[in-house]
């Protein structure tokens, strides 16, 4: 059973006098060249061994690799590797050498995105580099070392750039974390004051609660010291005013003519007649053949009572001596 070979992006080798053509690697899979005939690349030539070398794409370590298995050796980029491997960037340039003929392989990354510039352009510009001589040389070198100069000023430039960048990220990221922490302590403090808060309006409330009731215990207290006063003054009102009609009465019965009505049925007679009592059978009633039972007396009315009778009798005697002191002047 063989090895199935991984298909995708591929780096490939470019072959033949002028590298017009291409050989795509397989993923973990050896390529081998060499004089024998189940060679992949076959290098027909008596000088190069059966199996000289051969190539490798390793996908997760994105490398190419070279492997070498000859008794003279494969040059790599001029430097000859032997019984060793070695890893192959881009445009670099491997050389099987043989009788009166060599075979050279260019390692081309572009498929696989790690390189942008043609090999074949690389070796063409190495190539003219090679054949500087003289003052084109030293002008060459020159050339480069202005070139080398600006790079280095670019990369300065870039450098401190960076620097400020990445200076202004750091104070950034150092603000947004006091701001961070300060807004997590506002948030505690927050938290704290609502729960403070929350306390507070549960004690405002237990005290409310307790004063209503102190207050309601209290108006119960003192409604029920008020209440006997209340009904004692009611009891003493009604007493008053039953001993204030009562006393009425009486005087009405001692003194009628202070609540005689005066005739007026003559026309200028201002003369104040009594009315004239007529002994005229009247129907027997209680109060006037029969003294009143001592359980209907009320010891405030007999009081009263007592005190009208008093001042009636006090009224006659002093009429009596008003008319004897009118009557000696007329006998003297």
């Amino acid at each position: 059973h063989g090895v199935v070979p991984v298909l995708g992006p591929r780096p490939v080798l470019l072959v033949g006098p002028r590298f017009d053509k291409e050989y795509p690697l397989t993923h973990n899979h050896w390529i081998k060249a060499g004089r024998s005939k189940k060679a992949q690349l076959f290098c027909n030539n008596q000088a190069v061994s059966r199996k000289h070398c051969s190539f490798r794409w390793d996908r997760h370590r994105q490398v190419v690799e070279v492997k070498d298995t000859s008794m003279a050796g494969t040059l790599v980029n001029g430097e000859t590797v032997k019984s060793d491997r070695r890893v192959l960037q881009h445009a670099d340039r491997v050389r099987i050498e043989g009788k009166n003929m060599r075979f050279d392989f260019l390692v081309d990354l572009r498929p696989v995105g790690l390189a942008i510039a043609d090999p074949r352009e690389e070796q063409k510009g190495l190539n003219q580099f090679k054949k500087l001589r003289g003052p084109a040389l030293l002008q060459r070198r020159d050339s480069l070392k202005v070139q080398l100069a600006s790079l280095d000023a670019d990369i300065q430039k870039l450098e401190s750039e960076a620097f400020e960048k990445e200076r202004e990220f750091h104070d950034i990221a150092m603000r947004r974390s006091m701001r961070l922490t300060d807004d997590k302590q506002r948030q505690i403090d927050l938290e704290k004051h609502i729960a403070g808060k929350t306390v507070l309006e549960e004690n405002l409330e237990e005290g409310r609660k307790e004063w209503v009731r102190k207050l309601e215990a209290e108006h119960a207290e003192n409604e029920a010291q008020v209440k006997p006063l209340m009904d004692n003054i009611a009891e003493r009102q009604t007493r008053l005013e039953k001993l204030q009609l009562k006393k009425d009465e009486l005087e009405r019965n001692i003194h009628p003519e202070r609540y005689a009505v005066a005739d007026v049925s003559r026309i200028g007679a201002y003369s104040l007649e009594l009315p004239i009592h007529q002994n005229t059978p009247t129907a027997p009633s209680r109060e006037s053949s029969e003294p009143p039972a001592l359980d209907d007396i009320d010891p405030d009315e007999d009081a009263l009572a007592n005190l009208l009778a008093a001042q009636g009798k006090a009224a006659p005697e002093a009429a009596s001596l008003d008319t004897g002191a009118a009557e000696e002047p007329e006998a003297k």
